[in-house]
């Protein structure tokens, strides 16, 4: 059920507080007819800087998974982030908005 799933998922995000670090995994979406390759590199950039600007925070490089999924127009890409315990809410923002910029930037079409 969803809510098992909702359950472990909160389990799993509670040991990792605990232990004084939170792993979050961020959904990037484009179009689909963009270039994967184009937009990883984009991406790769943007985390680049993020490790700059987080420094002390982020306790892993971020990593770009791939794409997640393909679904009509959107095309889905996973990042990961390893961060102090309830620092992640701030990298994830930062992330987000300069991808956005980045993204723009290169003229890379967002999902619609």
């Amino acid at each position: 059920s969803t809510q098992g799933v909702s359950s472990a998922a909160s389990d799993v995000y509670k040991r990792q507080v605990t232990q004084g670090w939170t792993t979050s995994f961020t959904d990037i979406n484009v179009h689909a007819l963009e270039d994967p390759n184009q937009v990883i590199r984009v991406i790769r950039k943007v985390l680049d800087n993020l490790e700059v600007e987080f420094e002390g925070t982020l306790l892993d490089k971020p990593l770009v998974l791939g794409v997640g999924d393909i679904t009509g127009d959107t095309m889905t890409f996973q990042v990961m982030t390893k961060c102090i315990a309830n620092q992640h809410n701030n990298v994830l923002r930062a992330l987000r908005r300069e991808c956005k910029d980045a993204f723009d930037a290169a003229r890379i079409r967002r999902a619609f």
